[in-house]
């Protein structure tokens, strides 16, 4: 279970060896995600709660283990943002299980038309189709290694081809899909 709170301790103790990887990924203020090292340990990517208290991520996580078993997930939505959660019946430590949090499934996410899409265009408010999936890449403006430009232009728009001409890494794709918000309607 990742929770803010034992991301910020394992920080504060240079013990635990613990050194973050990657990007810092929001989504829609409630969840985010980061590539992390603790120890000799590498994680590609782990997701957690923004503001929650780990009262309520164990209370979560509890009810959603004990309904469901083995890689079933439980589907929720909190503040808007839709998620699922899975429980892994696997022992470590001496203990029971391990659930996790990812982004939902697309037939979760809202339908977005071409016409709400092209509303989007301004570094105020960004939306960027790739592959049929539509991103708010507002937030990643500033990081983006090819600049800003290089996004304003596709603003509004279905960018998938220059997306793939570039040869973005398997890491590009990871941080992309955190921003995702909806998919394009036909």
């Amino acid at each position: 279970m990742h929770n803010w709170v034992r991301f910020y301790l394992l920080e504060k103790d240079s013990s635990q060896r613990f050194d973050y990887k990657g990007f810092l990924v929001q989504r829609f203020n409630v969840m985010a995600a980061v590539k992390f090292s603790w120890g000799s340990e590498y994680k590609r990517s782990g997701s957690f709660l923004i503001g929650t208290s780990p009262e309520f991520d164990m209370a979560l996580y509890t009810l959603c283990f004990l309904s469901r078993r083995g890689r079933s997930t439980c589907n929720i939505e909190i503040n808007g943002c839709p998620m699922a959660i899975t429980s892994h019946d696997l022992i470590q430590q001496g203990k029971l299980s391990k659930p996790t949090v990812k982004m939902a499934d697309q037939a979760e996410l809202p339908k977005i038309t071409r016409e709400e899409l092209e509303k989007h265009c301004t570094a105020d408010s960004l939306w960027i189709v790739f592959g049929g999936k539509v991103y708010d890449v507002t937030k990643f403006l500033e990081d983006h290694p090819g600049g800003n430009d290089i996004l304003m232009e596709h603003g509004g728009k279905d960018a998938t081809e220059d997306f793939e001409d570039v040869g973005h890494s398997s890491d590009a794709r990871v941080l992309r899909d955190g921003y995702l918000v909806g998919i394009l309607a036909d």
